[in-house]
């Protein structure tokens, strides 16, 4: 409860879906997508103090993936239904499944502004590298920015 001139903080709740498509990297996708959401959130608070953020994790079962990739609408898709089902005001899906683009050779992620979505890709991260969650984090706020306008 708010005290004297102090106004309640709005609430965002960012909900970060965790969608693998190879089979024996689902730990590994799941540890970088939580600790992606923790500096994500970390860095959110710092920059937009006035609001209350929080994070939420959903882990998803691995899917069988095509050689050629996965539609990045379907994925929106996913992200969407957590979202809705949730209550979340946005969500980001994340995935080791490479997504065809549409009009480039690849592409790291999808946001959608209208589905409040966002897609990202680590499938072109190299490999090996030693704290990918950062760079996950750091896509997390782009595309959040992406959806915000």
């Amino acid at each position: 409860m708010a005290s004297g001139n102090q106004q309640p903080r709005d609430e965002l709740v960012i909900g970060w879906v965790c969608q693998p498509w190879r089979e024996g990297e689902t730990e590994l996708l799941a540890d970088a997508t939580a600790r992606a959401a923790e500096e994500f959130i970390k860095r959110l608070r710092a920059q937009f103090p006035d609001y209350e953020w929080r994070c939420e994790l959903r882990e998803r079962r691995p899917r069988p993936v095509e050689p050629r990739g996965v539609d990045p609408l379907e994925m929106l898709a996913v992200g969407c239904g957590e979202k809705l089902a949730r209550g979340w005001d946005f969500a980001l899906v994340v995935t080791d499944a490479e997504l065809l683009a549409r009009t480039r050779p690849f592409t790291i992620g999808v946001p959608s502004s209208a589905l409040e979505t966002a897609v990202l890709s680590t499938s072109r991260f190299p490999r090996g590298e030693e704290d990918p969650w950062r760079r996950l984090a750091v896509m997390g706020l782009y595309f959040l920015g992406h959806m915000l306008g």
